[in-house]
């Protein structure tokens, strides 16, 4: 697949929006669907590994992101003029000044697909739907360290946070799709909150000096939930 081309410039003053191709390859999320697979059986890893080649066929990677000023008000932070209530994530993006909302989606084929297993073979059709949760995950993860290139010298990106992680309600992401506005990748929200498609992430992260961000940006480290998912599954 191509390679991120992210064009926005991210500076400490200005407001921006900016939607651009993620660059995703098999390898790096072979990487990751062997640490989900690779201790079963080798019947569910030969179908994570059909699963991996059928879902990067037809997967176009796409994202969207929007960076606007960002103010503390204690357990409340506020981005542009939405404001986020979350005790975590206000901590994680402590020192931070500015944030950047951002969405990536693998794109309406990969429903296309699952639907089709669904159709025609539901166990097969659960691992592809797995694997392409992964896969999507990767793509997050290259979005943000695409942002991070574009980052002015001395500064650093926060890690990702997302709706449904770190006590953070899954409502708010219509404050996060209101921050993308025609930033958002082509990914519609339902009036209960569902992304269409369905492979689809969104995420807010901190733009702060490298030494604050180093601090203070991962809010795994103060947490106590050491057997959550996020843990291991957000790495950046």
């Amino acid at each position: 697949m191509h390679a991120s081309v992210c064009s926005i410039q991210i500076s400490d003053s200005q407001s921006t929006r900016a939607v651009f191709p993620v660059g995703l390859s098999e390898p790096e999320v072979f990487v990751r669907v062997l640490e989900a697979y690779g201790h079963g059986s080798a019947r569910s890893m030969s179908q994570a590994r059909n699963a991996l080649s059928a879902i990067t066929d037809v997967a176009h990677p796409v994202a969207g992101c929007a960076v606007y000023p960002l103010q503390h008000h204690g357990r409340h932070i506020c981005i542009g003029t939405r404001t986020i209530d979350n005790t975590r994530i206000a901590g994680a993006l402590r020192g931070c000044h500015r944030a950047v909302a951002f969405c990536v989606t693998l794109g309406p084929a990969i429903d296309a697909l699952i639907a089709q297993y669904q159709k025609n073979a539901l166990h097969e059709a659960v691992v592809v739907d797995h694997v392409a949760s992964i896969t999507a995950d990767v793509a997050a993860d290259n979005v943000r360290a695409a942002l991070q290139d574009r980052l002015p010298s001395g500064r650093a990106l926060t890690k990702r946070y997302s709706p449904g992680h770190c006590d953070w309600p899954l409502h708010d992401q219509a404050v996060l799709f209101s921050l993308l506005g025609n930033a958002a990748a082509h990914v519609d929200l339902s009036d209960r909150f569902i992304m269409t498609p369905r492979k689809s992430i969104t995420a807010v992260a901190g733009i702060g000096p490298e030494e604050t961000v180093g601090r203070y940006g991962n809010a795994c480290d103060r947490c106590a939930h050491r057997g959550c998912a996020f843990r291991t599954a957000n790495r950046t």
